[in-house]
């Protein structure tokens, strides 16, 4: 998949076309959420999964992602949503990690209001 492209998936979830997205989020600070919006006509969000790295172990989680091996605690969270108001239509993706990471991305599945 490409970074940034829109593709229909075979997929159908209440009688529509899921599609699906990979959104270059950027980089993330430590202990801050970060919020991106796309406009995009989402009806409903069908599934979002998270990736981030390198972290400063140089590792790349998947979200939802936690571990604690109890000196050091890393999360990573990654969640989105059909945003509606008024007239005002957008997918909004939010990211949360304990570490600060040079890269993330989201893969978010969704229908479209159109369909």
């Amino acid at each position: 998949m490409k970074l940034g492209v829109e593709y229909r998936t075979t997929e159908r979830f209440n009688a529509k076309p899921v599609y699906a997205q990979i959104v270059n989020c950027g980089a993330l600070e430590a202990r801050t959420m970060k919020t991106v919006m796309l406009k995009i006509p989402v009806d409903w969000v069908v599934s979002c999964t998270g990736m981030q790295g390198p972290n400063t172990n140089r590792h790349r989680q998947a979200s939802p992602f936690y571990y604690n091996n109890g000196s050091a605690e890393l999360v990573f969270y990654c969640s989105a949503e059909a945003y509606h108001y008024e007239t005002e239509d957008n997918l909004y993706v939010y990211l949360y990690a304990t570490q600060a990471t040079t890269a993330s991305y989201a893969l978010v599945k969704y229908t479209k209001e159109s369909d």
